[in-house]
């Protein structure tokens, strides 16, 4: 109780007011949440989603970001998902919700999404939810080399900066005292490309790919994206030493075993030809020709591939000074070469004129008989040339094909001792390994218009590995000699495209 007196004119009033006894307790109201989410709704200013020990990741925004997601089989969805697509499968789109959307990185295989089927590796389809239609909005990252920019620049530098290159092999990625365990063509590519990239090197040196095959779940598929989440690319360079032991059929398997191991496990995959070995084996040089052309038919199973038997078309050349294992020089050169591999450069432009000669020797002509040419090599840069006896020439310049491809063959001889109406034919022959029968070929023809003709021509020949080219005249007088100073006699051949 209380009382309020006030006064006014005249008189004093009293007013007495009172409180009753308290009431009932109300019912109790629902609980609040006992978790919070991104999804909470609440008006709490400067709400903090996390803990004590995730306070810095709750400032950053990143303290409930979830990794890729690795998907081999068709799958639906989560609104902001994040998902590499390492098969053939379909994504389901999650339940439609203005601003709803998720993103698939096509990795191996094809995904559809949203209906449309996206094959091309690297390609990254970010699916939106907005004005009530689903839209895709689709870029490529990681199969082309040109410079991106804005959000595509961002997830290459993303990608970039969390891949690994994985390396099996032998002493060739392994490395041997010829150089030294550093320095190998994976310790040289690693300088070669940018900083993001993670090098794994699990190559031991002498194993064969039938050993590869039992120990890759071991070895190498730890390090690959299906167990990491991370992009991944595997680099197989196997079988050199499977040549004592293994047919060619035997390999050709354990090698597909292999990358496809690999293309399972989310990787890229780049394979390799092997090198012409010429240390001691048990294969002859078909038998490698067999095994290459086998790797190349099989592109299905990889994604890039290095010509390694173009690289280095003879094991008996200073790079391979036992014929077996790489110097130094070679690492750095095939690293180069890798490189120019997996960024989809051309080999060609690196190859030179493989084969030049000149200072023709004197040669006296029987009449209207073949004659070969003895020219002295001036330049080889792979080391193939040989010289030969053919009939009864003996010193004659001989070209043998490093590798399967097309070849601009050239010829040039100046005769003398003609005179009009003689005439001279200059032909390559050309010899195939898997038949042994010269076939001839037409460089030039003359009715002799003078003393001393020249005989010049160019052609462009289909070669396989082993094939041996070689030039020679026909003359219709037997006085003629070809002239003798290094001006008057050249045989080039030079590689023009492989396969």
């Amino acid at each position: 109780m209380s009382n309020v007196t006030q006064t006014g004119q005249g008189a004093t009033v009293t007013v007495v007011t009172s409180r009753g006894p308290a009431g009932a307790t109300g019912a109790t109201g629902p609980a609040g949440p006992s978790n919070i989410t991104t999804s909470t709704a609440t008006t709490i200013t400067g709400l903090l989603k996390g803990n004590g020990s995730t306070v810095s990741q709750a400032i950053a925004g990143t303290d409930f970001a979830a990794a890729s997601q690795v998907k081999s089989t068709s799958f639906t969805a989560n609104n902001l998902g994040e998902y590499i697509a390492v098969a053939t499968l379909t994504v389901t789109d999650p339940s439609p919700t203005e601003g709803a959307s998720f993103r698939v990185l096509v990795r191996n295989g094809t995904a559809t999404v949203g209906g449309e089927a996206y094959s091309v590796a690297g390609t990254v389809i970010e699916r939106v939810f907005h004005s009530g239609a689903w839209a895709n909005y689709s870029y490529q990252i990681a199969s082309t080399f040109e410079t991106p920019t804005g959000a595509a620049a961002k997830i290459k530098t993303e990608i970039a900066q969390s891949e690994t290159w994985v390396f099996e092999g032998d002493s060739w990625t392994a490395g041997t005292a010829q150089g030294n365990d550093r320095e190998t063509y994976p310790y040289y590519l690693a300088t070669l490309s940018h900083t993001g990239i993670s090098i794994v090197n699990v190559a031991v040196a002498g194993t064969t790919a039938e050993t590869m095959v039992s120990t890759f779940a071991a070895t190498v598929a730890p390090s690959l994206t299906a167990t990491t989440g991370r992009l991944s690319t595997c680099f197989i360079f196997a079988g050199i030493n499977d040549a004592a032991t293994r047919t060619t059929t035997q390999l050709r398997d354990d090698l597909r075993s292999l990358w496809t191991s690999a293309r399972n496990a989310g990787a890229r995959v780049v394979a390799f030809t092997l090198p012409h070995r010429t240390a001691a084996s048990g294969w002859s040089q078909s038998n490698w020709k067999i095994i290459n052309d086998q790797i190349i038919a099989d592109s299905s199973y990889y994604d890039v591939i290095v010509r390694t038997d173009v690289i280095f078309s003879n094991t008996s050349s200073g790079e391979m000074t036992d014929g077996l294992h790489a110097s130094t020089s070679a690492h750095r050169k095939l690293a180069s070469r890798v490189l120019d591999a997996i960024q989809g450069r051309p080999l060609l432009p690196s190859l030179p004129s493989d084969y030049v000669c000149n200072s023709v020797a004197s040669t006296t002509f029987s009449a209207n008989t073949r004659k070969n040419l003895a020219f002295s090599e001036l330049y080889d840069s792979n080391g193939d040339g040989t010289t030969a006896t053919v009939g009864s020439d003996a010193n004659t310049a001989v070209f043998t094909a490093a590798c399967d491809g097309t070849y601009e063959i050239a010829g040039r001889v100046c005769l003398s001792g003609m005179i009009l109406a003689d005439t001279a034919y200059l032909n390559a022959w050309i010899t195939p390994l898997a038949t042994g029968t010269e076939v001839e070929h037409r460089l030039d023809f003359q009715n002799a218009a003078g003393a001393n003709p020249t005989l010049h021509g160019v052609i462009r020949r289909r070669l396989l590995r082993g094939d041996k080219i070689n030039l020679a005249i026909v003359s219709s007088r037997a006085s003629s000699t070809v002239l003798t100073n290094s001006n008057n006699g050249e045989f080039s051949v030079r590689l023009v495209s492989i396969p």
